[in-house]
């Protein structure tokens, strides 16, 4: 570039950064950083030394054992006692699913499920339904016509009970006959 005089001028000049260095830390910084990380290292030991105590002291107890299982007991049906159990109370072969679940929901032996006020309206309910069933007349079967016999058209005809079919009419008339 040219000035008005006609004197060429440099470029404008630049602007020179300094190499960038790191900051200087202050002597306070040095003291947080090292607090820091002392911090962190004893918070690092406390958690080994809470692990190792935890380590010492699962290996002093003794080793869990598999329970045995009563020699009584089946996984798949109940138990003498609890059989007998069923059987004097006389439980419906159809209700002893339900006693065996409550009892095993419950955690308690089928006896004391049966000692439950809530087994024992179960069961009374249950029992009631099914005694309504018997008595009841659920059979869609009608039962037909029967035929009377001959002598149950003498016996009606004389005591005034005519038939009113007329084949039992003639019926009637040829046992007349035949009685003489």
């Amino acid at each position: 570039m040219t000035d008005e005089n006609g004197v060429v001028q440099p470029n404008e000049p630049t602007e020179v950064t300094p190499e960038v260095t790191p900051e200087e830390e202050t002597i306070e910084q040095v003291r947080q950083r090292l607090a820091d990380e002392t911090a962190k290292r004893e918070k690092a030991e406390e958690i080994a030394e809470n692990q190792r105590i935890r380590a010492e002291k699962a290996e002093k107890r003794p080793k869990e054992t598999v329970p045995v299982k009563d020699p009584e007991s089946k996984a798949d049906g109940p138990s003498f006692k609890d059989a007998l159990a069923i059987s004097n109370a006389k439980v419906h072969e159809d209700d002893v699913d339900e006693v065996m679940d409550y009892a095993k929901l419950k955690g308690i032996s089928v006896s004391k499920a049966l000692e439950s006020d809530i087994i024992k309206a179960v069961l009374a309910d249950k029992s009631e339904k099914r005694k309504s069933a018997e008595t009841a007349n659920v059979s869609t079967v009608r039962r037909g016509p029967s035929k009377i016999t001959d002598d149950t058209l003498l016996e009606n005809a004389s005591a005034g009970k005519l038939p009113e079919s007329e084949e039992d009419i003639a019926r009637l008339v040829r046992a007349k006959q035949k009685a003489g």
